[in-house]
This record gives C-alpha cells, sequence and structure tokens, in this order.
C-alpha cells in the first residue's frame, strides 16, 4: 500500500469518533528504505454506560403525578474487538413496555465490513403487541461514513376485538440505510455533524374484517427515517445546535387493501423525539420534527440549554386521516458530577396553535454513569 500523508492525518479525526479510545499526541511517522512506519499513541476511555431517565407530569384527571422513565445499559469495546451491545426498557403507561436490545460488531476482518443486529418488543395491555428483529451487514469508511443493508420482520398483533381500526399483520422489509458522523472539540466542542437515513421496502400480509369474515390481504409495505443534526460554536462556550427528524410507514397495491392498523403506526413524543408530550403521546404514519437548542458549555460535557422542537404529524390508517402540529419549548441543563452525568429538563407543550399550560409541564431527570 502506497504511503498516504492524508491519510495520516487522517488518524486522529478518525481515532476521535470512537468512544472507547483518545489520542495522547498526534501520529508520527518513520520513514525507512522503502517503508514508512505509522506510530499512533492511544489511551482507552471509559465507554461503557448504565443511564436512567424518569419523566414527570401531572395527571389529567384526579390529580397528583404520572411517573415514566427508561433504562439504558450500554457496553462497548467490552471485548475488545469494537462490538457494542445496548438494552433498552421503557415504562410508559399502565400495562405499556417497550424493550429494545442490539449489538453491533464493526469489523468482520473483510475490509471494512461489519454485522449488526437487534430486536424491538413493544407491548400495550391486549390491544398492541409488536415484534420488529432485524439483522444487517454495515460498510465502515475510515472519515465516518457507514453504509448498512438490513433484513427485518415486523409482527403486529392485537387480541382486542372489539376496538375498530386494530388488527394483525406481518411484514418483511429489506432496507438500505447511511449514516455519517463527524465530531471535533478543543476543549469545548466545537463542531459536530450527524446523519442517518434509511429506506425499507417488502411485502405485507393483513387480516381485514369485511362483510363479517377476516381476509388475509397482500401488499408492499414501506418504511423511511432520516436524521440530522449540527453543531456549531457562535460565540466562545455559546453554539447552537439544529436538528431535523422524519419519518414515515405504510403500504400500496393489495387491491386497495392496504391502509394502516392503528396499532402499526409510529409512535413519537417525549424526551429524545418531541420534548414537552408524554413518551410516545402520538401515533402517527408520517412525522417531521425540527428542533433549535442554543447551547452554553461550561464544562468539556456540561451545558445549559434553552429548547424549541416543532412538528408536522400526519395520521393516515383505516379509519381516517388527521393532522397535527405541536410545539414544545423549555430549558434544561447538563452537568458533569462524580461518576457521570446528571440531566434535567423542564418542557412544555402545546397543539395546533394552541397555548401552553403549567399544569402540562414535563420535567425529566436522568443520570448516566461510566464504568
Amino acid at each position: 500500500m502506497p504511503y498516504s500523508e492524508k491519510q495520516v492525518r487522517q488518524i486522529g479525526s478518525t481515532i476521535s469518533q470512537l468512544e472507547y479510545l483518545s489520542t495522547i499526541r498526534p501520529a508520527e511517522t518513520e520513514f525507512i528504505p522503502n517503508k514508512a512506519r505509522v506510530y499512533v499513541y492511544l489511551k482507552q476511555k471509559k465507554a461503557n454506560q448504565i443511564s436512567a431517565l424518569i419523566g414527570l407530569a401531572g395527571k389529567e384527571t384526579g390529580g397528583g403525578v404520572t411517573f415514566r422513565g427508561d433504562v439504558n445499559l450500554k457496553l462497548i469495546n467490552t471485548f475488545n474487538i469494537g462490538e457494542e451491545m445496548q438494552l433498552l426498557w421503557k415504562k410508559l403507561e399502565t400495562n405499556e413496555q417497550r424493550l429494545e436490545a442490539s449489538a453491533t460488531l464493526p469489523w468482520l476482518g473483510l475490509g471494512g465490513f461489519g454485522s449488526t443486529g437487534s430486536l424491538s418488543i413493544y407491548r400495550k395491555d391486549t390491544s398492541t403487541l409488536v415484534v420488529n428483529p432485524k439483522i444487517g451487514i454495515t460498510w465502515n469508511g475510515i472519515t465516518g461514513h457507514r453504509l448498512t443493508g438490513w433484513f427485518e420482520l415486523k409482527k403486529v398483533a392485537s387480541s382486542t376485538t372489539n376496538v375498530a381500526g386494530y388488527g394483525n399483520s406481518n411484514s418483511t422489509l429489506y432496507g438500505l440505510g447511511y449514516s455519517y458522523y463527524r465530531f471535533e472539540s478543543n476543549l469545548f466542542p466545537t463542531s459536530e455533524i450527524s446523519i442517518t437515513t434509511g429506506v425499507a421496502l417488502g411485502s405485507r400480509l393483513a387480516d381485514y374484517e369485511t362483510s363479517g369474515q377476516t381476509v388475509t390481504q397482500a401488499s408492499t409495505a414501506y418504511s423511511l427515517n432520516a436524521k440530522a443534526g449540527v453543531y456549531h460554536t457562535l460565540a466562545g462556550r455559546l453554539g447552537l445546535y439544529c436538528a431535523y427528524r422524519g419519518g414515515a410507514v405504510g403500504a400500496f397495491g393489495g387491491n386497495g387493501y392496504n391502509q394502516l392498523f392503528y396499532n402499526e403506526l409510529l409512535r413519537v413524543g417525549g424526551y429524545s423525539t418531541l420534548r414537552g408530550f408524554d413518551e410516545d403521546f402520538f401515533w402517527v404514519s408520517s412525522f417531521h420534527i425540527a428542533t433549535a437548542e442554543a447551547r452554553y458549555y461550561f464544562e468539556s460535557e456540561g451545558y445549559a440549554f434553552l429548547f424549541v422542537d416543532t412538528a408536522y404529524l400526519e395520521r393516515s390508517w383505516l379509519n381516517g386521516f388527521d393532522t397535527f402540529k405541536p410545539t414544545g419549548v423549555g430549558v434544561g441543563t447538563q452537568l458533569e458530577v462524580s461518576g457521570g452525568l446528571f440531566q434535567l429538563a423542564y418542557a412544555l407543550g402545546s397543539s395546533n396553535g394552541g397555548i401552553p399550560q403549567f399544569k402540562d409541564a414535563k420535567v425529566h431527570f436522568g443520570f448516566t454513569a461510566r464504568f
């Protein structure tokens, strides 16, 4: 392989994208007859983490406070092969939970190819059960680029027969995705770019009730997702983070039997998608969410922020079509404390131009420990 000064200069930037390694000093090159030796000075970072997030909100009826929360365990490079494993559990409403598990092996020893797999299970009383396993192959570029091809199954089931619009379906999807990440810092973060996109297409079998009989119909299912975020320093420690997140699911063909059941819809809302609203508050077929967040850093990972999340949502399903235009505003902080990070956020939400009510405010606080 011929020597490339450009690739040597990129070593530090490439390593900075890894959560479990950092450079002690820049890479150095030694030239000997017909060869060049590159020395890289590395040290391991604490990358494993466990986090807990709790959300508080006033009850709609009867007064009092409702609790929601999640626990997220993330293990990185535990076996010294660059692998990443993650387990997420969320408790939402009564009898409503979500469990997600994933594992990624970035290098298979063949070029830049790796593998990934995940399993997502969502359950809400007897009305909704969604099981979604996925396996894929990744290709990792040396400058933060990644391509992913995957195969997934999605089973949606309901044992509730007296609720209109709920049903059973099975989908088989094939997808292709792209992601990119770059991060730069100088004591405080100065620039960050992240992009994730994906499209999947496949077959769908769904049971529709017609004339008192259950008819199984085949159609073509699709799903789309996109997420992009940019952070840049404005002046000193003050910076601006802007982001977009969007997604859609649907089906076509099937001799007209292609409308989604209510329990096939996407779920948005909550701290990670649309602040100021309960977790998974909106059930939609497509969504577009824009975020603007002003940050003031007082530590390398500690900052205070003001934010606004605004969205346009559509719900196209078996029993109709609706649109929503929610907005969330609020303040928060992330603090570096002994052993990890503490997060606190206060948010107000309103929908379709309504006036935010302080009694409906959402408070989120959490802690992330690294080990």
